[in-house]
């Protein structure tokens, strides 16, 4: 599970509003992860390097050259290619993502299990995805309140206090 906190200015707009727009940028911070942040985890790069921005562990010389030979490739997490295909397949399949004006949750599923090691590697995000999280975040937020005509929240006559 990836945690990922996003900081977003509240609007001076009412509870309901600041709730759907809210979530519906938790949303699209998901389906941003999915579809740029997650493909790069099986792209040989320097990020997915050993060592690099992921932390992905070194391999067994004798896995990479059996997997080069044998496959053709040796770009990271991936043997067969299926965990990911599974990725690329999971947004069509319902539900993948679930939102709420506090989190959303990308189910990511894997067609074998996964080691610990995997999983973190699989989960990783580097600090400049984090800020295109933010700006994603922000733009979709203040989009979705443009959308709605969201307007101020208003001040309330309160009788008989000071």
């Amino acid at each position: 599970m990836i945690t990922v906190f996003i900081d977003v200015v509240r609007a001076d707009v009412g509870k309901l509003s600041h709730a759907i727009a809210m979530r519906e940028a938790l949303r699209g911070v998901a389906i941003h992860h999915l579809m740029k942040t997650l493909p790069r985890h099986f792209e040989k790069n320097a990020d997915t390097a050993p060592g690099g921005g992921y932390g992905y562990a070194p391999r067994n010389p004798l896995y990479v050259e059996r997997k080069r030979r044998k496959r053709g490739t040796d770009a990271p997490l991936v043997f067969s290619g299926e965990t990911a295909r599974e990725q690329r397949r999971t947004p069509h399949k319902e539900p993948a993502i679930t939102a709420t004006q506090y989190q959303s949750i990308l189910r990511v599923r894997s067609p074998h299990p996964l080691k610990a090691q995997q999983w973190k590697e699989l989960t990783a995000v580097l600090p400049r995805e984090l800020a295109s999280y933010q700006q994603t975040a922000a733009e979709i937020y203040t989009r979705t309140l443009k959308e709605r005509g969201a307007r101020s929240s208003r001040n309330r006559k309160t009788f008989g206090r000071a």
